[in-house]
């Protein structure tokens, strides 16, 4: 999925590239931190639209054209990765488990596993500049699409009680999710030399994010007499959001 996700992201490059041969258009890229907030930052265990998201970094490649001197209209690919925290999932998931199910997951035959948050959006919208003494203060407001990657999580302990042979097994059932996507921001721009302005931008965006888990009990060794028994399953929706903050070039044509 991430292969894909740079493939389209160097296709877009490549297209931006190849439009920017017109004085109309400029072309930026831009990297810092991404900060979550609200549910997506939460690590509220009781919370089921907790994304337990922890700060971590974007990436843009973005295409201005200019209409006047003031207007622009602004196409953009975004990458944002963020490490979640897996003690407190881990938390939840013992919570949920135990006494309910008599699992004991804080024993030393629990496995688990957990990957990072990645998303990647692809986004248009307006942008209106201000000149202020030989520099650029921009405001930008942008819609459309997010992919998110979800986080490949899995948890197993082979100690059921009264189950023998049965390992218990809880997994996230999607890969991936598509919302609608908004983007709100600034930017201040300092030219340099060779047609180069330095950004500095800060944004808040947001998407609606799906997901769902499974609760299992596995056998060892499955077969028609002894299959796969389902305990439980739970799906969110959620939005997530996070403030973003970074610096880049942009590149006038």
């Amino acid at each position: 999925m991430i292969k894909k996700f740079l493939f389209f992201l160097a296709l877009g490059i490549t297209s931006f590239s190849t439009y920017a041969q017109s004085s109309d258009w400029n072309f930026g890229l831009s990297m810092g931190s991404s900060i979550p907030i609200g549910n997506y930052n939460s690590s509220d265990i009781s919370q089921d639209k907790s994304g337990y998201a922890e700060t971590g970094f974007f990436l843009d490649v973005s295409a201005f054209y200019e209409v006047n001197s003031s207007f622009s209209w602004v196409g953009k690919l975004r990458f944002n990765s963020n490490p979640i925290d897996n003690r407190s999932v881990y938390e939840r998931a013992v919570a949920q488990s135990y006494p309910p199910m008599g699992l004991d997951l804080e024993d030393s035959e629990t496995t688990f596993n957990m990957n990072d948050w990645l998303s990647g959006a692809l986004l248009g919208g307006a942008q209106y500049r201000w000149n202020i003494y030989d520099t650029y203060f921009d405001v930008y407001a942008m819609i459309g699409l997010q992919i998110w990657f979800l986080p490949d999580y899995e948890m197993s302990n082979p100690n059921v009680p009264g189950k023998p042979g049965m390992t218990y097994v809880e997994s996230s059932e999607k890969d991936q999710t598509v919302g609608f996507a908004s983007l709100l921001g600034v930017a201040y721009n300092v030219p340099l030399k060779n047609n180069v302005m330095l950004r500095i931008n800060c944004d808040w965006s947001g998407s609606n994010v799906q997901s769902s888990y499974s609760q299992n009990y596995v056998p060892n060794e499955i077969t028609p007499a002894s299959p796969v028994v389902q305990v439980g399953e739970q799906e969110y929706s959620a939005f997530n959001s996070s403030v973003n903050v970074g610096i880049g070039l942009v590149y006038l044509f």
